[in-house]
């Protein structure tokens, strides 16, 4: 059995804090998500080929919009079934045809994804996208 003075010798030996990195410090606090930002993650297009609207976005791991349309993106429109070409500049994500996060769902690594045949989902079907990595 330790004694008093042993205890507390270990207990201060013990690192109490531990300082964070900016991910994981985001992700303990919830995360974040940034729309249209100078340097997307990943970046929507709404017609194939990198036509039409665009849409960018950042986030930590784990997070993204759980919902594409109005009442998830807010000023940028309602993007909810309206993706029919992705970009993934960094991370990897995961698109689902259904809000919050429902699958049926892909994973997408780095590189141009011209079409949604590309991915194997239907045109205009995406309704959410997270980072998973």
């Amino acid at each position: 059995m330790l004694k008093t003075k042993d205890y507390f010798q270990n207990l201060e030996a013990t690192p109490v804090f531990q300082e964070l990195d900016d991910e994981v410090a985001a992700t303990c606090s919830g995360g974040r998500v940034e729309y249209n930002g100078p340097n997307p993650d990943v970046i929507l297009y709404e017609n194939n080929f990198r036509g039409g609207r665009r849409l960018g976005i950042n986030a930590t791991n784990s997070d993204g919009p759980t919902d594409l349309g109005n009442n998830g993106l807010g000023v940028f429109g309602n993007w909810n079934d309206k993706t029919s070409s992705i970009e993934v500049v960094r991370g990897t994500w995961q698109v689902y045809m259904h809000t919050g996060f429902r699958h049926p769902s892909r994973v997408l690594t780095p590189g141009y994804y011209p079409d949604a045949g590309a991915i194997g989902l239907p045109n205009d079907s995406i309704s959410s996208i997270r980072r998973v990595g």
